[in-house]
């Protein structure tokens, strides 16, 4: 899901893969309907489990662009991971910090301004979710039953505007995943 609405879910272009003893990449371009924006994806995966994407979408200059409503992704997450801590704006103090919360099952929570975001099991096993210089937002939603095959977690990242260039023809976000032990 790369956070579009339905109507304008992208059609794939391109899609190649290149591996090595210790990386592993995938590449990926997307057109939408319209031909108004290109959407790139990039996944490096390398022999400690981290994984790096990079998503970019781009302006086709020559048409008539509609805006981007939202830019982003959403991941399923595994089952059990209940407890977040992230560095970005602390909503109680308007300014960064680390703050720590726990995700209950009713809750959809959205987060503005993050550097970095781990959540976490009872064992605290989980991801590290780690913004490069343009900072994202995060928001975790439950997932109702009958909308997947499991009910769980699906956590969304959103480019902010730090993301997007001045004129908004381009977006980007890279994050990396890092497992935690």
């Amino acid at each position: 899901d790369l956070g579009l609405p339905d109507s304008i879910q992208p059609r794939l272009q391109l899609f190649s893969s290149s591996t090595g003893s210790q990386i592993v990449i995938i590449r990926t371009e997307y057109s939408l309907p319209d031909g108004s924006w290109r959407i790139h994806l990039s996944y490096t995966i390398n022999a400690a489990g981290e994984l790096q994407v990079n998503q970019q979408a781009e302006a086709d200059t020559t048409q008539k662009t509609v805006p981007l409503p939202r830019y982003g992704m959403t991941w399923l997450l595994p089952a059990g991971y209940d407890s977040v801590t992230w560095y970005g704006q602390v909503t109680s103090a308007g300014f960064p910090g680390v703050e720590q919360a726990v995700i209950h099952d009713r809750d959809q929570s959205s987060i503005q301004a993050v550097r970095w975001y781990a959540i976490t099991n009872g064992k605290r096993t989980g991801l590290r979710l780690t913004a490069d210089s343009a900072l994202f937002s995060i928001q975790t939603n439950n997932i109702p039953a009958g909308a997947a095959t499991t009910v769980g977690k699906a956590l969304s990242i959103i480019a902010t505007s730090s993301s997007c260039a001045p004129d908004c023809i381009n977006y980007r976000l890279c994050y990396k995943f890092t497992p935690l032990h």
